[in-house]
């Protein structure tokens, strides 16, 4: 991972995390909600992305994620109005010569099922 793509999973978690402790702490946004819902709802983002990643890299394709700023000002602009959480802040990018089509539905199926498996995990936690 680059610099660049550090820098966009943390702006598009942090905008998650902050989104969705507005709209499930009333309105409120306090450090111990942000805590909360990063370790929940955001984990389960960056872990959501990097299955996409890793799937398509072991595929042989480059991946990377990126940001979507029209997204993630929409998701605040939401919240903040609407009271409604639009998560779309961005997307695992790939890249490859020839990609199959069981191959781009092995690394689209990759992020949902890491969420999951990390659902299943919590629960029997």
């Amino acid at each position: 991972m680059d610099k660049k793509e550090i820098t966009h999973i943390l702006i598009s978690v942090v905008s998650i995390s902050v989104a969705f402790t507005y709209y499930f702490y009333g309105g409120r946004i306090t450090p111990e909600g942000v805590t909360t819902i990063f370790l929940t709802v955001g984990l389960g983002f960056i872990l959501h992305e990097m299955g996409h990643k890793f799937t398509a890299i072991k595929m042989g394709a480059q991946a990377f994620y990126r940001m979507w700023i029209e997204g993630l000002v929409l998701m605040i602009f939401l919240v903040l109005t609407l009271r409604v959480v639009f998560a779309a802040p961005g997307a695992t990018y790939i890249y490859k010569q020839q990609i199959t089509r069981k191959e781009n539905g092995l690394i689209s199926l990759a992020g949902p099922v890491v969420n999951i498996v990390l659902g299943f995990i919590i629960f029997f936690i």
